[in-house]
């Protein structure tokens, strides 16, 4: 490990690790072991990196068995169960909260665009207002007259939703309440 590293040090300095001169080698391997030391999580130079050998690892008592004095004991991590516990609710809650409510959002205008009668008054996406006077079954469009003998064509699925005059939803409201 510590070769790796110094071979790429000394590569990004712009020489190449077999040429190189001895103090620079020196000078590249002692900046190696001080970085080491620095960030070593284990505290054992570099060794528990994965590129000791059994027999070092044995010498060094690192070895597998907890009971043998001198072996160093690691914490257990957090079960894989767990995890996949903690994945399973946060996919529930997104499911929950955001793709049930969007596709009965979706299944519901559906219905609606489906179910267009002539006569009736509607509201574009982009907020055109008009009353329906024909249907383009060829295209799938319907023909909205927004005007005296103004009328447009829009895609059945631009369609946001009926016109909601605001007199008639407190009527209704009132009637409901009585």
């Amino acid at each position: 490990m510590k070769t790796l590293i110094t071979s790429i040090f000394l590569i990004a300095l712009g020489t190449s690790p077999v040429l190189a001169n001895t103090s620079m080698q020196n000078a590249v391997m002692d900046a190696t072991q001080t970085a080491i030391a620095q960030v070593d999580p284990l505290g054992d130079g570099g060794e528990g990196m994965g590129n000791a050998s059994a027999g070092d690892a044995a010498a060094a008592g690192d070895a597998t068995d907890p009971n043998q004095p001198g072996a160093k004991t690691r914490k257990p991590q957090l079960c894989g169960g767990m995890d996949m516990m903690f994945i399973l609710v946060f996919f529930g809650i997104f499911w929950f909260f955001i793709i049930r409510p969007q596709s009965k959002k979706q299944k519901d205008h559906q219905t609606f665009v489906s179910g267009l009668k002539k006569g009736e008054m509607v509201v574009s996406q982009g907020g055109i207002i008009g009353r329906i006077s024909d249907f383009d079954d060829s295209t799938g469009a319907v023909i909205l007259e927004v005007d005296k003998n103004t009328k447009i064509r829009i895609v059945r699925g631009h369609i946001s939703g009926p016109v909601s005059t605001p007199g008639k939803d407190e009527e209704k409201e009132a009637k409901d309440k009585k």
